[in-house]
């Protein structure tokens, strides 16, 4: 297979491979280096002629059974790897012949800044951890997220820039953030747990409770629960997700621990910026009810299940539970005095 290697230029990723296409007059490989640490070789490449594909591969010191141990099976992508000499392992990631992603040269960005930004000795098995992101990624909103996501994201956001940060901090914050992991809260820490819901200005202030640990305080220490009401629409005031996100970006920027955690979370939780012309919804916090669970919160736990029932989902009315109600202010005083303990 013919392999012509061409300069690094400083186009952006998607220029570089639409260079690469337009020398492909033949099936085969074309190669152009990227800048990277001393201790391993990055460079996209384009591969198969006029009808080919793009991809990634990245050389680094590494044992072939190691790095093949930690690589994920991700959709869309074909991975290989190989050993070019001994002591050194090849990764090269490629687009699935039949299955473009409009996300793909996200990923591959992505992935050349983790690489950029990580000076570990290990540098193919941390990338195979950041593709183990994207994996989740593809599970959730390879297509873009729904409108129901999307809202419950901003809310997420909401909670860690404008109470969460507040009490603890712009790093703890960051990594109490649990939500796009599928935790059963979506802040959780060693002193609490804050679950967050978010739900139409329109209707009723009702939530789903996902199951009979949600709500259960006993796991957690302390629990708190934010319902946050959402004016949602096509026109007008608010903030899309993709504004809502910037935002966060921007706050966070000065924070490069908290920045890293938000990203990495980001992608988690199914959200990619090749997909923001989707988004396009704005949104705006109608009003934030905080709650205190504890005693006789209306809920269902697990010791008062009969045995042999589990996995219950139920609603909850949040007007019924103005006795445990806290304000805004209250529950960051809250937050706070738990990490202080």
């Amino acid at each position: 297979m013919p392999v012509r290697n061409s300069p690094e230029g400083s186009l952006g990723l998607d220029l570089l491979w639409s260079s690469l296409e337009a020398e492909a007059d033949y099936p085969g490989l074309l190669t152009r280096r990227l800048t990277s640490a001393p201790d391993r070789d990055v460079f996209v490449f384009w591969e198969g002629g006029k009808q080919g594909r793009k991809g990634l591969s990245v050389s680094a010191a590494g044992v072939l059974e190691e790095v093949t141990a930690h690589l994920p099976d991700v959709y869309g992508l074909d991975t290989a790897v190989s050993v070019p000499v001994p002591g050194r392992v090849e990764l090269r990631i490629a687009e699935a012949r039949g299955a473009v992603s409009s996300v793909f040269e996200t990923l591959i960005e992505d992935i050349v800044k983790t690489l950029s930004a990580d000076a570990a000795k290990d540098a193919l098995v941390a990338l195979c951890r950041r593709l183990d992101l994207w994996k989740h990624f593809f599970a959730v909103g390879r297509n873009g997220l729904s409108l129901n996501q999307q809202s419950g994201l901003f809310a997420e956001l909401t909670v860690l820039i404008d109470v969460m940060t507040p009490a603890i901090g712009e790093e703890s914050a960051a990594h109490a953030w649990y939500g796009p992991a599928g935790a059963l809260q979506d802040f959780a820490d060693d002193c609490l747990g804050v679950e967050v819901k978010s739900v139409s200005s329109t209707g009723p202030a009702i939530v789903t409770i996902a199951n009979e640990r949600q709500l259960d305080e006993r796991l957690v220490g302390e629990l708190l629960l934010a319902v946050y009401k959402l004016d949602i629409r096509e026109t007008g005031e608010g903030l899309t997700l993709p504004g809502k996100i910037e935002a966060v970006r921007k706050y966070l920027a000065v924070y490069e621990s908290a920045s890293a955690l938000f990203e990495a979370k980001l992608i988690r939780s199914g959200y990619s910026d090749a997909h923001r012309a989707k988004y396009i919804h704005r949104m705006t916090v109608r009003s934030a009810d905080w709650f205190r669970v504890d005693g006789l919160f209306p809920r269902i736990t697990e010791q008062e299940l009969p045995t042999g029932v589990s996995q219950v989902s139920y609603k909850v009315n949040v007007e019924s539970c103005q006795e445990w109600a806290l304000t805004p202010k209250t529950a960051i005083e809250t937050i706070r005095r738990a990490h202080e303990q």
